[in-house]
């Protein structure tokens, strides 16, 4: 399976951006960010970059094993390519002293600096669907091996559904075959490798795809799925007749597979993610081909967020509660609530709905999570919001008392002086006058 590079960028058959756009070095911005209480600098996401490296390259920064000056607002492509080859080096130096050893670190230090560079284009994986390690080996692979880390999927069939012993037989590519059998079967005319119906050359709007891609059954196939058909060689007159009822079953199961999880995770995967990968042990996850940096904390699985979109943003986390259910989480792990960013997010979403085929009337949904979490994180901030209140009105409560203890103890102190005064003077004896009966004249 080949990985796409996303965010819109220029395809081409390694599913990356043009190469004729590499006469531009090419910059990457860089994020500081709080990892258990430690800045970390992360390598940001545009709409050129190279996500698997830039995993690979978070990964380290987060361990801690590649550091970057805080001083720093950018890295190039190069700079990127650089650290990661100079770990690799690092990592391994004890095996050059192994004799036993040396010839096979040699070669796959020798192939792994000679893959990164073109990681920048993309990455090859075939997923297979046992365990959320189990992909098919390619050359790529050595430069996870090398740099210890684990490259992980959550794209698992449900054991209990019906299709679930075919999918975990064969690899992604090898549905994608039993797809293509499918059609050329439901559609006998349709070939892969069958000339087009209209010549190209003579008529530009002639479609150039192979007739099997342009079946109604596998147009409704997801983009990935489709793009994978293309490169297939199989005719019609490769599959035997004693073969088509099994391959009709597997295909038909294998359609409705990779239909129902198009987004490439499951709530199976994410249940086996949770269980092999240990607390706060780092890896690099493979989901909506994309490449994303990840980890398990307080038995939580989040997914490091590298779009260059959140680069002003203290949003740092995604947390994954489910397929399709997760909520933006701070460096601290702890939800973020920011409806100035959830309106603009959703202003643009619903902005780029006419160009992307559907009706001005489209509703965009919360999940029953989603509103939960909404209404748990309302309820958590009316209820330190009351405490707060509670906790002034008591202190005024006490600061009137005290004052009107004051007031009453200073009445109850005067009172007791004029009454005092009072009994004073009754207890004081009348003096005479001694001229009190001469009258002047």
């Amino acid at each position: 399976m080949e990985q796409q590079q996303t965010h819109g960028n220029v395809q081409n058959r390694t599913g990356s951006q043009d190469k004729g756009d590499e006469q531009v070095e090419e910059m990457y911005e860089l994020k500081n960010i709080e990892f258990f209480n430690r800045p970390v600098m992360i390598i940001l996401q545009n709409v050129n970059g190279p996500c698997p490296l830039i995993a690979i390259a978070n990964v380290l920064l987060l361990r801690g094993k590649l550091t970057i000056n805080t001083d720093c607002s950018h890295i190039t492509l190069q700079g990127l390519v650089t650290l990661i080859g100079e770990q690799i080096m690092e990592a391994n130096s004890g095996l050059r002293e192994s004799s036993t050893l040396s010839k096979d670190y040699e070669k796959n230090v020798s192939d792994a600096m000679s893959l990164i560079p073109n990681m920048k284009y993309g990455l090859d994986v075939n997923v297979r669907y046992q365990h959320p390690k189990d992909f098919e080996y390619t050359p790529e692979c050595v430069i996870f091996d090398l740099l210890d880390i684990d490259l992980l999927h959550g794209w698992l069939p449900d054991p209990a559904a019906p299709e679930a012993s075919t999918i975990m037989k064969y690899s992604y590519n090898q549905l994608v075959e039993k797809l293509v059998a499918l059609s050329l079967i439901t559609s006998p005319d349709a070939s892969p490798a069958a000339e087009p119906k209209a010549d190209a050359s003579s008529n530009p709007s002639a479609s150039t795809e192979p007739i099997a891609s342009q079946t109604p059954r596998l147009q409704k196939s997801p983009e990935s799925v489709r793009s994978a058909i293309k490169k297939s060689t199989l005719r019609r007159e490769d599959i035997k007749k004693e073969d088509e009822t099994l391959l009709l079953k597997e295909g038909l199961e294998a359609e409705k597979f990779l239909e129902e999880t198009a987004g490439q995770f499951t709530k199976t995967g994410l249940e086996n993610l949770k269980l092999i990968l240990q607390e706060n042990q780092l890896a690099v996850l493979f989901r909506n081909n994309h490449f994303a940096a990840i980890i398990k904390h307080n038995d939580t699985l989040f997914v490091l967020l590298t779009d260059s979109g959140y680069l002003l943003e203290p949003i740092i986390w995604e947390r994954l509660d489910g397929v399709g259910d997760s909520v933006f989480c701070d460096g601290q792990f702890n939800v973020y609530l920011a409806p100035t960013l959830l309106s603009q997010t959703v202003s643009t979403i619903t902005s780029a709905i006419p160009s992307l085929g559907f009706g001005d009337d489209v509703e965009i949904p919360l999940s029953d999570a989603d509103i939960q979490e909404q209404l748990k994180i309302e309820q958590q901030i009316a209820e330190e919001r009351d405490r707060d209140l509670a906790i002034k009105l008591h202190k005024e409560e006490v600061r009137i008392s005290k004052e009107e203890d004051e007031i009453q103890k200073a009445i109850q102190r005067q009172e007791k002086l004029e009454t005092a005064k009072l009994a004073k003077e009754k207890k004081a004896p009348q003096k005479k006058d001694k001229d009190s009966s001469c009258t002047v004249q």
